[in-house]
């Protein structure tokens, strides 16, 4: 599949190339960098779109989650030798919650390391180990940035 869009991605950008035209005519040449200039747009706005949306569920969980410090009390590790911590925190109200992480462990606490943990204010039960909020984030307004600078690249170009 993947092959496939690179292959459909080169004919659209490169088509004169593709089939090995000697005689490239310079309307074609500016024709084939108006395409470039449009897609890179179009990427711009896709990305662009998936960055707010990125912002948008951000928001809305914060708004639902609160930030507290969490204390590892012990890790346990699965069959794949993944790590999975145990933590203990306090919520607003002085309830002490211990949850096992959903997910491993990108690295191995130790025993009374302090993480910050998310928990849902109506429900403490949930909760979430702190780490990689604006990573989606990060990711597509560095992609946003690179499409809007190939962009301009495109259009000094086409001028």
């Amino acid at each position: 599949m993947l092959v496939f869009l690179l292959h459909l991605f080169f004919y659209v950008c490169y088509p004169n190339q593709l089939f090995m035209q000697e005689h490239i005519s310079e309307d074609s040449t500016k024709d084939t960098t108006k395409r470039q200039f449009y897609i890179a747009v179009g990427a711009t706005l896709v990305f662009l779109l998936c960055t707010l949306y990125q912002v948008i569920v951000w928001k809305q969980f914060t708004s639902e989650y609160e930030k507290t410090f969490g204390i590892i009390v012990k890790n346990k590790m699965d069959k794949e030798k993944k790590y999975y911590p145990v933590i203990r925190f306090k919520t607003l109200d002085n309830q002490r919650i211990s949850f096992t992480a959903p997910e491993p462990a990108k690295t191995k606490y130790n025993e009374g390391d302090t993480v910050y943990v998310y928990y849902d204010l109506l429900n403490a039960d949930d909760a979430k180990l702190a780490g990689g909020e604006y990573r989606g984030i990060a990711i597509f307004s560095v992609l946003v940035l690179l499409m809007a600078t190939w962009a301009i690249y495109l259009y000094k170009k086409t001028q």
